[in-house]
């Protein structure tokens, strides 16, 4: 089973939500998993991928609610670096012919190419410190399954400007690879008919 709902560690003002995830996986008697979002200190749909620190006690209500036999898996964008942010780098984002952004959404959140090491590797930190340090079951990479191939004219990538290939092989697999590996990977959707 799974419940999906955001909180703050703690908050216990809004009738605790981690308390009510307690609750059902006790009174279910079965596993329980809890897909956890708001879980980071920035606001949903901006400033991605900056979602370090956590919240406070978020480390120790995983330990918690794992010792309720509740497993957690936190929600990250695997897709998505916000345009604003003073660390966001052009030369790793998707471009148009025209050299345009691609955005996802009106907040600034560009859509990052598969061939990126750097948007990579800060999601591959931030997995690692989910894993180890937090210790959760699994990690929910929004969007990585369900965004299908996205032509990419960046002339500092070294890619075929489009095509799957480049987007599954430079790209879901590899982020796939790069964050897994201490526990489990969900996304949403299923792009195979890329594959």
């Amino acid at each position: 089973f799974w419940i999906c709902d955001g909180c703050d560690p703690g908050d216990t003002a809004r009738g605790s939500c981690l308390d009510r995830v307690k609750t059902f996986s006790n009174e279910l008697g079965l596993p329980v998993n809890f897909h956890w979002y708001a879980w980071h200190q920035i606001p949903f749909d901006h400033d991605y991928p900056a979602y370090l620190p956590a919240r406070a006690g978020f480390g120790a209500a995983v330990a918690d609610l794992k010792g309720h036999g509740v497993s957690v898996m936190p929600y990250i964008n695997a897709n998505l670096w916000d345009k604003n942010r003073s660390d966001f780098d052009r030369d790793e984002a998707v471009l148009t012919p025209a050299s345009n952004l691609v955005e996802f959404a009106a907040t600034g959140l560009a859509q990052m190419c598969p061939s990126s090491r750097t948007f990579e590797n800060r999601l591959s930190g931030v997995a690692t410190h989910l894993f180890g340090t937090d210790a959760v079951a699994g990690i929910y990479l929004d969007q990585l399954s369900a965004i299908g191939p996205i032509a990419c004219a960046n002339p500092v990538h070294h890619h075929e400007s489009d095509g799957p290939k480049t987007w599954l092989d430079d790209g879901l697999f590899r982020r796939i690879d790069a964050v897994g590996g201490a526990g489990f990977v969900t996304s949403e959707w299923a792009n195979e008919v890329f594959v």
